[in-house]
C-alpha cells in the first residue's frame, strides 16, 4: 500500500508554511491545470518587466554617457543606438557592427564596445535566471501539502491492541525502512513524509540491568531530542512545539542455568498453561525463567524438537511497562536483575533453531560453535566429508530498555524536559496547551504500538541460502539487528503520526471505529500535518507570485510613464538637464529633422520637444541616398561627386545657399548644383 497521501485529502487553497516563514512560506495549492496556467502568465509577465526594466537600463546608460564633451562619430552612434532603446541582443549585435566597422578609424574601438557588449549579455543572462525563477514559484513535482481529512482522528483502542491496524502498519513500515533508512539517492517512495527518515546514533552503552546479566556488552539507539514539528512533519509554531527523544539500550543475556534450563516437557508443561499438546516421549524443552507470566513461573520455553525442525530464524518478544497505568497489559512481571526504573523492558527471543553455518560463530546473539559432519558427493561421485555449525544454544534473548523523553516550551516561555522515563501520561503535565496535549497523546499511543515488541523477522535470514546455510555473519550482527529493527519502529512512527490526520481507517478497513477529534486542541492537530506528494497537484509561492506581479507592474508603469511622459514635463527636464535634453535631441524624430535640415528644410518648430514639428502644409520629399557609398559627399573632392549619375527627383539639393541658408529654398539645377559644392570643398 502506498504511503503517499491521496488528492483527495489535501488542503486546497492558501496556507502558510511555518517552517519556511510567515512571508516566504505562505502557499496555494491548487490543481496542476491552474498551476500550468499561472506558469505562462508568470513567464509573460516576467519577460514584459525585464523587457522594460532594459529601457530604464538603456536609459540610464545614455544619460551617464550624455556628458556634453565633444566626442568622435562612434560615440554618437552609440548614442543614437541607446536612444532607439534596442533589445540586449540589438545592443550586442549593433555593438559588433560598430566595433567592426571602426575597428581602423577609432580609439580603442573595442574597448568601448566591450562595455555596452558587456552590459547586454549581463543582462541577458539576469533575464534567462529572471526566467528559471519565475518557473520555480510553481511547483508540481515533490511538493509540501497540507493534509486536510474529514476521517482525521485516533485509532480506536480495542483494534489497537488486539494490534489490527499495528500489524498493517509494520506491512509497509518494514519495506520503507529498508528502501529510505539508508544512505545516498533515495527513491520516489521515501517522498511520502516531509523528513524521508529520522537519524539515530549507536553507541556503546553502560549497561542498563545488573552488571552481571551484561556479559556480552550493550548499545544504545539514541534518536537525541527531536523538533516534533519538522521530524514529522507538524506545521506547527515553535513555541506550541514539542521535542521528543527515543533511547533504546540492549544487551545479549549470557547463557546462565539460573536463568536458562533444559526441562523434561512434561515437567514444564505442568507448570505452562500454554503447552497444552501431548508431549513426544523424552521431549525436552527449552526454558527460560526471566520473570513469571500470568499464566507461568517460566518467561519463555522452547520445544527442542519443534525448533530442531525449523531450518530458519524465528523472533519472538516480551515486554513490561514500569508505569501503573499504562494502557496495556505486563506479559512478564521481570526478575531483580532486569527490573526496569522508570522504563520499558522488552525481551527478544532469537531463535537460530537448525540452521546451519560454514563456519562458527562468534557472535554473542548468533554464536554457533556445535559441530555438525556431513557427507557430501562431488561433482565426480565421490564422497566428501565436511562439518557445519549450529547455534550453540537454539534460542537466545537480548533484552532491551527503552525511555522516552518529552520537552516543551511552557506558557511563562521556559523550557521543560521529563528526562529519560518510561511512557508518560498527559496529566502529568498540567501547563500543556490544548495543542500540546495532543501532540504528547499521539506521540505516547504510538510508543506503545511501536517499539522493539514488534520485532519479527532477521537481517541474517536474508543470507540463508537454499540449502539452508548462512555462510557467515560478523561479530556485531546482533548490532546490525537491532539498528534494522529500530529502523523499522521509527518508521511505523512515521506512519502512526501522518495516519492520525488522514485518517486510521482507511489503512485499518476492517472497522469504521475511531475517535474523531472532539477538543480544540485535536481539532488543531488534524489541520497542521504536512506530508510529501511527488505530482497531481501544485504549489505557488504567494511571495514569489507578488513579487513578479508587482515588479513587472511597477517596471512597466515606470517605463511608460518616465519614458514617455515624465521626462518631456517642463519641471521634470529642468531637473535633469542638459542631459535630458540630449536623450530627447537623440531621438529618431530629432535626427530625422536634422537630416532634414541638411537637406535645407528648415521650418521646423518645437525644437525642444519630442516631436518637432514644420509649418502646416508643409511637404518633404524623400532623404536621397549618398552617392558614393560609404562616404559622405563633403568628405570627397568635387570632381568625385560632380560625376555621380544621382536621379532627377534629387537634383539640387545640395548647394551652399541650401546649407547656409535659413530658408527653404526652391529646388536648383544640376549644374548650380555642382559647382556650389565644389566652391565649399
Amino acid at each position: 500500500m502506498t504511503l503517499e497521501v491521496e488528492t483527495r485529502f489535501i488542503k486546497h487553497g492558501q496556507w502558510t508554511d511555518l517552517d519556511r516563514g510567515p512571508v516566504m512560506g505562505k502557499t496555494i495549492t491548487t490543481s496542476t491545470s491552474t498551476g500550468n496556467l499561472v506558469i505562462a502568465i508568470l513567464a509573460v509577465l516576467s519577460t514584459l518587466g525585464t523587457a522594460h526594466l532594459w529601457h530604464l537600463v538603456t536609459f540610464a546608460i545614455h544619460q551617464v554617457r550624455a556628458n556634453g564633451r565633444p566626442s568622435d562619430a562612434l560615440f554618437r552612434q552609440q548614442q543614437a543606438m541607446l536612444r532607439t532603446l534596442p533589445t540586449p541582443s540589438s545592443v550586442m549585435a549593433d555593438t559588433i557592427k560598430l566595433w567592426w566597422a571602426w575597428r581602423h578609424k577609432a580609439k580603442r574601438p573595442f574597448l568601448r564596445s566591450l562595455v555596452l557588449l558587456l552590459l547586454a549579455l549581463s543582462f541577458t543572462a539576469t533575464t534567462i535566471a529572471a526566467s528559471v525563477f519565475s518557473s520555480l514559484i510553481v511547483s508540481t513535482k515533490d511538493l509540501i501539502v497540507l493534509v486536510d481529512s474529514p476521517k482525521c482522528g485516533s485509532v480506536d483502542t480495542s483494534r489497537f491492541f488486539t494490534a489490527f491496524y499495528a500489524d498493517r502498519v509494520e506491512a509497509v513500515a518494514s519495506p520503507y525502512a529498508e528502501e529510505c533508512y539508508r544512505d545516498g539517492t533515495l527513491p520516489e517512495t521515501c517522498k511520502a513524509f516531509v523528513r524521508p527518515n529520522i537519524p539515530f546514533t549507536i553507541t556503546e552503552a553502560p549497561c542498563p540491568f545488573d552488571p552481571i546479566i551484561c556479559k556480552n556488552g550493550s548499545v544504545s539507539l539514541d534518536s537525541g531530542l527531536l523538533d516534533v514539528g519538522p521530524t514529522f512533519g507538524l506545521n506547527i509554531k515553535p513555541s506550541e512545539g514539542v521535542k521528543f527523544r527515543k533511547k533504546t539500550t540492549c544487551a545479549v543475556l549470557p547463557l546462565v542455568r539460573e536463568h536458562v534450563d533444559v526441562l523434561n516437557y512434561t515437567e514444564y508443561m505442568e507448570s505452562n498453561v500454554s503447552f497444552s499438546r501431548e508431549p513426544i516421549e523424552g521431549e525436552s524443552v527449552i526454558s527460560f525463567s526471566y520473570g513469571p507470566t500470568p499464566d507461568s513461573p517460566n518467561t519463555y520455553g522452547v520445544g527442542v524438537i519443534e525448533s530442531a525442525l525449523l531450518q530458519f530464524y524465528t523472533v519472538n518478544t516480551m515486554k513490561n511497562y514500569s508505569n501503573p497505568e499504562a494502557p496495556t497489559f505486563r506479559q512478564f512481571d521481570p526478575i531483580d536483575l532486569l527490573k526496569p526504573n522508570n522504563s520499558n523492558l522488552v525481551l527478544i527471543f532469537l531463535g537460530s533453531n537448525a540452521v546451519t553455518y560454514n563456519q562458527t560463530i562468534e557472535d554473542p546473539l548468533f554464536s554457533a560453535h556445535v559441530p555438525v559432519p556431513i557427507r557430501t558427493i562431488d561433482l565426480y561421485g565421490q564422497f566428501a566429508e565436511s562439518t557445519l555449525y549450529m547455534a550453540d544454544l537454539m534460542t537466545r534473548v537480548m533484552a532491551c530498555q527503552e525511555q522516552y523523553e518529552y520537552c516543551y516550551i511552557r506558557p511563562s516561555g521556559e523550557e521543560f524536559c521529563t528526562g529519560l522515563r518510561d511512557i508518560p501520561y498527559t496529566s502529568q503535565f498540567p501547563d500543556l496547551t490544548e495543542l500540546q496535549r495532543r501532540i504528547v497523546a499521539l506521540l505516547a499511543y504510538s510508543s506503545y504500538m511501536f517499539d522493539m515488541s514488534r520485532a519479527k523477522d532477521t537481517l541474517a535470514g536474508k543470507s540463508l541460502r537454499n540449502d539452508k546455510v548462512v555462510s557467515s555473519l560478523p561479530d556485531n550482527q546482533w548490532i546490525l539487528e537491532l539498528e534494522r529493527w529500530n529502523k523499522q519502529t521509527w518508521a511505523a512512527f512515521q506512519i502512526a503520526v501522518t495516519d492520525h490526520a488522514i485518517g486510521p481507517t482507511l489503512r485499518d478497513t476492517g472497522t469504521d471505529a475511531y475517535d474523531p477529534p472532539k477538543s480544540e486542541g485535536g481539532k488543531q492537530l488534524c489541520r497542521v500535518q504536512k506530508m510529501g506528494k511527488t505530482g497531481g497537484v501544485a504549489n505557488i509561492s504567494v511571495f514569489g507570485l507578488a513579487f513578479i506581479i508587482t515588479f513587472s507592474c511597477l517596471i512597466v508603469l515606470l517605463d511608460f510613464f518616465v519614458l514617455k511622459f515624465l521626462i518631456y514635463l517642463s519641471q521634470f527636464r529642468r531637473a535633469l538637464a542638459p542631459r535630458i535634453d540630449r536623450w530627447i535631441q537623440d531621438g529618431i524624430w530629432q535626427l530625422q529633422r536634422r537630416a532634414y535640415e541638411g537637406e535645407g528644410h528648415r521650418c521646423w518648430t518645437d525644437l525642444e520637444m519630442e516631436i518637432p514639428l514644420t509649418t502646416e502644409g508643409k511637404e518633404l520629399k524623400d532623404l536621397p541616398i549618398t552617392w558614393v557609398p560609404e562616404k559622405s559627399p563633403f568628405c570627397d573632392s568635387a570632381s568625385t561627386i560632380g560625376r555621380r549619375n544621382d536621379s532627377a527627383g534629387y537634383e539640387g539639393s545640395f548647394t551652399q545657399e541650401s546649407v547656409m541658408s535659413r530658408g527653404d529654398p526652391g529646388p536648383v539645377n544640376s549644374r548650380q548644383n555642382g559647382l556650389g559644392l565644389s566652391n565649399m570643398i
